[in-house]
């Protein structure tokens, strides 16, 4: 845990969770072996406490203006990275993940990527073919993620059972505290998570390999090549 985070509801800065990670390591690590077994993630630790950032360069006059930042429970972030960890790990094992896949990766950077870009460009000209580089942006990406389709992904990914089931209940009863207000919600990945955007890139991965199937087909021509 870094120092000096925002805590959520339960007001427990990182630092009193370090303090007690190293005065019982045994109990601490226990305690939520316990949890990823019985495949709970508490609800007490769903509850996100919203502050509304303001976007740069946006008058601030609509709702898509502001960027939402969700202060988490301290004791669910650190369960939350556990969780990341052994998903992270079991993914990675299985080498689900495309190889052109930097975001949210370790050991993998933007700087990488770029360089990879730029040397298939120069390998590219030298035989005298064509580049053609698509971008694509979607749009409020993290909020717009639909739970009934990322739990069919999660099904799929090879992964065991006890991780599926945690992964369940971490998307099932969450709820975003706005000063007195308590609202549920149903969709997206929990901004300031861990896990969230893992699982943005693993619902991602599932996409990616229709359209490299696609892309493959035409790195057939003589004179194109495509990223």
């Amino acid at each position: 845990m870094k120092d000096k985070k925002a805590p959520g509801i339960d007001f427990i800065p990182g630092e009193i969770i370090r303090e007690l990670f190293f005065s019982d390591k045994y109990w601490f690590t226990n305690f939520f072996n316990i949890l990823l077994k019985k495949g709970i993630f508490p609800k007490i630790w769903k509850i996100a406490k919203i502050v509304l950032i303001p976007k740069q360069g946006k008058q601030h006059t609509a709702p898509d203006h502001y960027r939402p930042i969700c202060l988490l429970p301290t004791w669910g972030k650190v369960f939350d990275k556990v969780i990341t960890n052994r998903l992270v790990y079991y993914l990675e094992k299985q080498n689900y993940f495309n190889s052109n896949q930097y975001g949210f990766r370790r050991n993998k950077s933007t700087i990488s990527e770029l360089e990879n870009i730029k040397s298939f460009i120069v390998h590219s000209h030298a035989e005298n073919k064509l580049v053609c580089l698509i971008s694509l942006d979607v749009q409020n990406a993290f909020n717009s993620v639909n739970w009934n389709i990322l739990k069919q992904k999660i099904k799929k990914l090879p992964i065991p059972v006890y991780l599926i089931k945690v992964l369940f209940n971490f998307l099932e009863d969450r709820t975003i505290l706005d000063k007195n207000t308590k609202v549920s919600y149903n969709q997206g990945v929990p901004q300031g998570s861990c896990l969230g955007p893992t699982l943005w890139t693993s619902l991602l991965m599932t996409y990616w390999l229709k359209i490299s199937a696609k892309i493959q087909e035409y790195k057939h021509l003589p004179t194109t090549s495509f990223l």
